[in-house]
């Protein structure tokens, strides 16, 4: 019989350890949804519907291609293991894990976690990583032009976003968001 006693954050690790598919699971759609939510807000300030655009694919990575919603899922995974260390402390070793997973204290503290790390994430990393958006591009059609644009070379392009099959930009002189779709794009090159 193993007598040695584990700190809560061994419990919490082994418990992890333990469910990591679930761990796993749960973490990526929680990742997913977030990185869904912020590529909505995020289009609907120029006025685009993403949801109408964009692929599956696209928002089962959306979570990747934004790293604070990576971070926010770190944040949730590291707040729930301190929670869960103090209240193992509380309560006593006695404990599994499973159990104290099951308080409605637990819970709670999952739930609010999950639903204001997001929050906190995007008010204290928004700075750092906000050069990652809206860059200035150049664009060049195969076919067509673009409504009221009468020279490419000439426009102030911003890229806002792109899915599997659009690139959606932003013309600054005009104030109009384009959504191209990407067979139509000889080329796409950012500008310094």
């Amino acid at each position: 019989m193993n007598t040695e006693v584990k700190s809560g954050i061994q419990v919490y690790l082994d418990y992890l350890r333990e469910h990591w598919a679930l761990a796993a699971s749960v973490g990526y759609l929680y990742l997913t949804a977030i990185g869904m939510i912020q590529s909505g807000m995020l289009f609907s300030k120029y006025e685009i519907n993403i949801f109408e655009f964009a692929e599956i694919n696209d928002f089962l990575l959306a979570a990747f291609r934004e790293p604070i919603s990576l971070l926010a899922g770190f944040g949730v995974l590291a707040y729930v293991g301190i929670v869960f260390a103090f209240m193992y402390r509380r309560k006593g070793v006695n404990l599994s894990g499973s159990i104290l997973f099951r308080s409605k204290v637990m819970m709670w503290n999952l739930v609010l976690s999950a639903l204001l790390m997001p929050i906190l994430t995007q008010v204290l990393f928004s700075d750092i990583f906000k050069g990652s958006y809206e860059r200035d591009v150049a664009l060049e059609l195969r076919r067509g032009t673009l409504p009221g644009v009468t020279d490419l070379g000439k426009a102030k392009f911003k890229l806002i976003g792109t899915s599997e099959n659009f690139v959606f930009v932003h013309e600054q002189k005009l104030g109009q968001s384009f959504i191209v779709p990407t067979s139509n794009l000889v080329g796409l090159a950012i500008k310094p």
